[in-house]
């Protein structure tokens, strides 16, 4: 019996976070996440990835910080 499964990503740990679900949560597109990177403007820079094997992820709480930091920039 095939059925089809609904494709979810597995996260290694709750407390990290894929590319395309921090894209979803910022409101940009994953190539944008990697642009961000490499801001020329160190405080505007996103934290920097880790990898399990072949995948990559962001510490959620890198991500929380960074948020927190770019809307005190915009207060």
């Amino acid at each position: 019996m095939n059925q089809a499964r609904e494709r979810k990503s597995p996260h290694p740990h709750p407390y990290a976070i894929r590319p395309s679900d921090l894209a979803d949560r910022l409101g940009v597109t994953r190539r944008y996440l990697y642009i961000l990177l490499k801001h020329p403007d160190a405080s505007r820079r996103l934290p920097a990835p880790f990898k399990i094997g072949r995948a990559t992820f962001w510490r959620a709480e890198d991500v929380q910080d960074w948020l927190s930091r770019q809307a005190q920039r915009v207060a």
